[in-house]
């Protein structure tokens, strides 16, 4: 697959363009990488909000995110 990844950093954007063998759309419901490849939702809405995680993070940037864009199938 062709992506664009879009890098904010102290709001200034970065464009980097790749080609990779897998992308992981891990964010739920909404994922935009599910959407643009038209793939359903398999799992199921609940009303609750919770956050699972067993994470150390050092060195956190608050400045930087990250956007991808998928250009094709390709």
């Amino acid at each position: 697959m062709r992506v664009r990844l879009l890098k904010s950093v102290s709001n200034e954007i970065q464009e980097e363009e790749m080609v990779y063998k897998y992308v992981i759309g891990a964010d739920g419901g909404k994922s935009a990488v599910r959407k643009q490849l038209a793939l359903p939702f398999l799992g199921q809405t609940t009303e609750e909000n919770f956050v699972v995680g067993d994470v150390r993070v050092e060195g956190l940037r608050l400045d930087v995110s990250f956007s991808l864009v998928l250009i094709s199938l390709n």
